[in-house]
């Protein structure tokens, strides 16, 4: 004989089933009251579901993952996560949680710019964080709007982005992150101007010496001492013979050849006297202080030790013993291998 369901124990499991599926909806689509502080939630590139459901339970807005974790997979949230830093207040559920999640509109991402960055790199970058293309970046770069508000330098941007780390809205638009740049490079040289007129430089001036300077040495003492050459130099009306301008005039990276040195390009301070027209890259606020702040020494001269420092010196005699003894040394650690 076969065991048969009594009509009363279907509807009880009906009954249980419509209850369960009433209180999953309820679950997910109940406001919480957030904390007046806020909360916060972080998607980092990569994070799996699971790790962002622990997040919710570990910071109290889930009692448990189970319930959200299912719906998330049945409306397929979980493939579209976009990862950024994300300030909830309010009232909220766990259903809007995961649509601003999917949008992004409200997420933060983070975005660094390195000091000697070019705009080249800062549009990669862009592209590869997910803001847009490059080519959106390079379109906002064209606003006279914001080249206004600089001083309209004749060569463009390059040099006005300040770097630092920023934290964008995936909804913000190129043109405002590019503003935002702007304006950071707008504080942070705010008190160098009086500097900068005191050793006679226009603001486009500083920015062009500081980003070669940036260029040339990452060791934060020898800073002064580069901007001191250059400075030197620019006064005796010698040609400033900086490596970086001849390798950014001709779009390339690394040491420079023969030909780069030789290349005839407006930035090629082998070949012309002063600065070039324009900044080579966008320079921290450390070299933008040595381009106004010389050390006050007489040297001409400096030549790469190959740690990362540079020997300096006050004549061509005594940067050609630098150099010798340096390429001395140099065949010496070779011939110790």
């Amino acid at each position: 004989m076969k065991p048969t369901i009594s009509v009363k124990t279907v509807l009880l499991l009906g009954a249980g089933a419509l209850f369960v599926g009433l209180w999953s909806w309820w679950d997910i689509h109940f406001q919480r009251t957030l904390p007046p502080e806020g909360f916060f939630v972080r998607v980092e590139p990569g994070d799996t579901l699971s790790t962002v459901a622990n997040q919710l339970a570990k910071g109290g807005f889930l009692s448990g993952t189970g319930n959200f974790t299912l719906w998330a997979r049945a409306l397929g949230s979980e493939r579209r996560l976009r990862p950024g830093d994300y300030l909830f207040r309010g009232l909220l559920s766990p259903r809007e949680l995961l649509a601003e999640l999917e949008s992004g509109r409200l997420g933060r991402q983070q975005f660094t710019i390195r000091e000697g960055d070019s705009l080249a790199d800062v549009a990669r970058r862009f592209s590869e964080r997910g803001f847009g293309g490059a080519d959106v970046f390079r379109c906002a770069l064209e606003s006279e709007r914001l080249r206004t508000r600089v001083g309209s330098p004749p060569t463009g941007l390059e040099g006005y982005l300040f770097p630092d780390t920023y934290y964008f809205a995936w909804s913000e638009e190129a043109e405002a992150i590019v503003g935002n740049m702007i304006d950071r490079f707008l504080e942070q040289t705010r008190d160098l101007h009086e500097a900068r007129q005191r050793v006679g430089l226009s603001v486009h001036e500083m920015v062009t010496l500081a980003s070669i300077i940036e260029k040339e040495t990452a060791v934060p003492e020898e800073r002064p001492l580069v901007s001191a050459v250059f400075h030197n130099r620019l006064r005796q009306g010698m040609k400033l013979q900086a490596d970086p301008t001849a390798m950014y005039g001709s779009r390339r990276d690394g040491p420079p050849g023969p030909a780069d040195l030789q290349a005839d390009h407006p930035y090629n301070t082998y070949r012309h006297f002063g600065l070039p027209p324009g900044p080579i890259c966008n320079p921290g606020r450390a070299s933008l202080e040595a381009a106004v702040n010389p050390a006050p020494v007489d040297y001409l001269y400096f030549v790469a030790r190959g740690d990362g420092t540079h020997a300096f010196g006050r004549s061509i005699e005594e940067h050609n013993r630098n150099v010798s003894r340096l390429r001395a040394n140099q065949d010496q650690r070779g011939h110790s291998r």
